[in-house]
Order: structure tokens, then sequence, then C-alpha cells
């Protein structure tokens, strides 16, 4: 009798053990690849971080993510070497998607140095092998000024390849031109197949386009530039979060 005893509390155990390791189901497992090499000044940084904090707090987007299931989201910086992945942070409500603009509008510089597209990808790539989430779409997002300067063309390819392989979608923002054509640059190195590619003139204006990338990324239709206009209203809100550096 003690036996099966003992052997039921092990079956129990074991059934409770699975079921507090099943992943949390989310609507998109969305990995921010930041570029903070020498490039980047310190005022553009700011602009850059206070760009995404603003993105997460537009209206619109916060809607699509309360009611797209939530999403859990982590960021890489990328230079001469990417920095690991931060952990996979949930957000589920508007409380939560706000508390996470402000981390974003808060995180310290790491380091300045050269351009890493690739080792950046590769960090947040692997970060996907943690399985406390699971989604129903898992995105790359990559926004830098510059093209890569650390390893090769044919690396970043690689890691794009890699990512498509594995059902992950890179899309992409550019800030200026890197002196050519970052746009045609990013298109055909960096975004996969079906991933998509928005330009910022300038740091100035790399708000409104990381707005309108996470609107597209988090299933909203393309809106008509009156509905830019509409969701352009909440970024007003930025300069009540700026952070000074």
């Amino acid at each position: 009798m003690n036996k099966l005893i003992f052997k039921t509390l092990a079956v129990a155990a074991l059934l409770v053990s699975a079921v507090s390791a099943a992943p949390i189901q989310v609507g998109t497992r969305l990995s921010l690849v930041i570029d903070v090499s020498g490039s980047v000044t310190t005022a553009e940084y700011n602009l850059q971080m206070d760009g995404y904090g603003a993105a997460f707090r537009n209206a619109a987007n916060q809607a699509l993510i309360v009611n797209g299931g939530g999403i859990a989201v982590n960021y890489v910086f990328f230079a001469s070497s990417a920095t690991t992945a931060s952990t996979w942070t949930l957000l589920s409500d508007v409380a939560s998607i706000n508390a996470y603009a402000t981390v974003l509008e808060n995180v310290a510089r790491p380091f300045s140095s050269s351009t890493g597209i690739a080792g950046g990808i590769r960090s947040s790539l692997a970060s996907f092998a943690d399985t406390t989430y699971t989604a129903n779409r898992n995105v790359i997002d990559v926004s830098g000024d510059g093209e890569e300067n650390v390893s090769t063309d044919a690396a970043v390819r690689g890691q794009r390849d890699a990512a498509a392989a594995a059902g992950i979608v890179i899309n992409g923002v550019t800030i200026g031109t890197g002196g050519g054509n970052l746009f045609g640059y990013y298109t055909n190195n960096v975004i996969t197949s079906g991933g998509f590619v928005e330009a910022a003139v300038s740091f100035t204006d790399f708000s409104d386009a990381i707005n309108k990338k996470l609107f597209r990324e988090l299933g909203g239709d393309i809106p008509e530039p009156s509905t830019y206009a509409m969701m352009a209203t909440g970024l007003l809100g930025l300069a009540y979060f700026r952070r000074k550096k």
C-alpha cells in the first residue's frame, strides 16, 4: 500500500511539474535588436529609446497587444559585439505595457563601437530557445543607422536565413541612409522573406517609424495617412516621459 501511495504521489508530482513548465501562450514574441554603435550619438540613442517607449505607449499599439493575447518582448544591443538578450517580459495589459515603455526609456547605453548586425541577430535568435513563452508570431526587429562592418554581409544573411528556418520573421527600421542605400541593404541582407523595412530619415523621425512598424508587427492593417495622424497623437506623451542620461 505504501508503495502504491508513493508511486501515486510521484506521478502527481510529475504531472504538476509538467503543467507548471508548460509555456505561456502569447500572440507575439518580439525581440528588439538595437544599434548602439559609434555612429549613434548619446542624443540619438536617447531619441531611439524614447521612440520605442512612445510606440509602446501608443493607444492603437496597446489595443493590439491586449486584444491579441499579449506579447513577450526582450531587447538586444549590438555594436562590435552583442549583449545577451534581456529576459523575456510579458506585456498583457496597459499597466505592464507602460511599465515596459519606462524600462526602455531608461536603459543605460552599454557600449558603442562598430556595427555588428550579425551578432545582434545571433543573440536575439538564441533567446528564442527559451520555452517560457510560445507565440503565434515570432519576430526580430532590427533597427540601425549603418551596414555590417564587424563581419561580412554573408554572415548577416546567414543569421537571417537561420531565423527564417526557425520560423522567425525579421523586420527592420533604417535610420538615415548609412552613407549609401541603407534601405536596400536591409532589404537584401537583413529582413526575411515576408518581412518589411520602415525607413526613418533621421533619428528625429525614428519615433514615427518605429510606431508604424510596431503597429504592423502586431497585426494591425497598414493604415491610411489620416489614421497615421491619429496614431501619432499617442506620441505626444513622449515629452513627458523623456529621461536624462
